[in-house]
């Protein structure tokens, strides 16, 4: 990206910045921060220590354009004589270019071996039942007829309390919506996933629809335990009719580009858009986590 792309007027109190070498370009106002300016283009900078510029890893090279820095002892009079700054404690006056070193990668690490969990030993002998709260539940239902208009969604309901005795169901709009299709094009032979809640229906909650599967696909039925850890995200896929750990996979927490610690993401958090952000990065980690697994164990 050439320098013909910024304007030489700062007077708006919006101004361009241009990221290289992505290319990335976005506008923002006038006294951003260099580093909140990088997380509105997608680009992802280290701020181990929450933008608090105490570890220095977040440096940037102002080719051009107007800034104003904060007095750091992480740079040094040469750097500073460069046009180095510290994204987290730089803002922008104008439009200006700038070049994003190789921010440093944090590795991958996969947990590969697939391993059935060993059960934790326990002073005296205990056995416990295996009693999740999803539920799948197989039902052939009767298509509607002249002496039968009865709506689909009530349809489904009768024949999960005939065949199940499950006595009342709610559900939301996403399943309503794909509902009537998936009954008819799997010959009204269906598997009703129902979230059962707490106590079910003795403590008057009703199980919940949440998804409905053409055909019987009652044989296998799998759940996921999520540790979010401050350094490491552990997700266990779990077989939720044994109750064994089918596998298990895990990768370093993504928030540490914002904070090695908590203190220093409290703080982050508090700046601008940081919480959205945080949240986003824990995201990604954990679904990218439970891509592998699925991927892993072709589910």
């Amino acid at each position: 990206m050439c320098a013909c792309h910024v304007r030489s007027s700062t007077i708006s109190d919006k101004c361009i910045v241009v990221f290289k070498p992505s290319g990335k370009v976005i506008e923002v106002e006038v006294g951003t921060l260099l580093s909140d300016a990088a997380a509105q283009a997608g680009i992802e900078l280290n701020l181990p220590c929450g933008g608090q510029g105490r570890c220095g890893r977040c440096k940037l090279l102002v080719e051009h354009g107007p800034v104003s820095r904060r007095p750091s002892a992480k740079l040094s009079p040469a750097e500073e004589e460069e046009g180095y700054a510290l994204a987290c404690q730089t803002v922008v006056k104008g439009d200006v270019i700038l070049l994003v070193p190789e921010q440093e990668k944090i590795e991958r690490k996969i947990i590969e071996e697939v391993k059935g969990a060993e059960r934790i030993a326990l002073p005296l002998e205990f056995e416990w039942p295996v009693d999740p709260s999803i539920g799948k539940f197989f039902v052939t239902i009767a298509p509607p007829s002249l002496e039968d208009n009865t709506t689909d969604f009530d349809r489904l309901r009768r024949e999960l309390r005939v065949q199940h005795g499950i006595p009342d169901l709610t559900t939301g709009l996403s399943v309503l919506k794909k509902l009537a299709t998936t009954l008819r094009d799997a010959d009204w032979q269906v598997t009703a996933v129902l979230e059962m809640g707490d106590g079910g229906t003795a403590n008057n909650c009703s199980p919940a629809l949440i998804n409905i599967l053409p055909g019987d696909q009652t044989a296998q039925s799998f759940g996921l335990a999520i540790d979010i850890g401050t350094t490491t995200n552990v997700v266990h896929l779990v077989d939720l009719l044994s109750g064994q750990v089918i596998d298990r996979a895990s990768e370093y927490n993504g928030q540490i580009s914002c904070g090695e610690d908590i203190i220093s993401r409290i703080i982050y958090s508090q700046k601008g858009d940081g919480l959205a952000h945080l949240q986003r990065l824990v995201l990604r980690t954990l679904n990218g986590l439970i891509d592998e697994l699925t991927s892993r164990n072709s589910i």
